[in-house]
């Protein structure tokens, strides 16, 4: 006689923390990644952990990083170059999804920080004579 267990989707997908703040010099080159918050789910198969979604933005995208039977680790990646004098903040909101039916889901909120290098020249506002 043989038993299977069949795994339910009983188990959504956390985040070891709810937020995480992340500084980035201004000067990052695009394609650069920083590692973000480690997930697990419990659940296996396609009722495990399959993939993430991060919030509507402008500079930024959500990548996974996984090696087989350890858990899977997201990385935020910057997709165009940033500017702190335009935007020193960004509140970014990372879901993590499963594949069950129903779709279970986990969220982390990132703050990332736009670190500010020395790219502005000096301007005077007065002029000499």
């Amino acid at each position: 006689m043989q038993v299977e267990i069949v795994d339910i989707n009983d188990n959504t997908p956390s985040f070891f923390r709810e937020e995480l703040e992340v500084k980035i010099m201004e000067n990052a080159v695009p394609s650069s990644r920083f590692p973000l918050l480690e997930v697990y789910d419990l659940d296996v198969g396609m009722n495990s952990l399959q993939g993430f979604k991060l919030s509507e933005n402008s500079h930024f995208s959500v990548d996974v990083w996984s090696e087989a039977s350890r858990p899977k680790y997201p990385e935020l990646v910057l997709e165009h170059a940033l500017d702190r004098e335009g935007q020193a903040i960004y509140h970014l909101v990372v879901t993590a999804v499963d594949g069950g039916d129903p779709v279970r889901s986990g969220t982390a909120r990132i703050l990332v920080i736009v670190l500010d290098v020395n790219d502005n020249a000096p301007v005077f506002t007065l002029s000499t004579m």
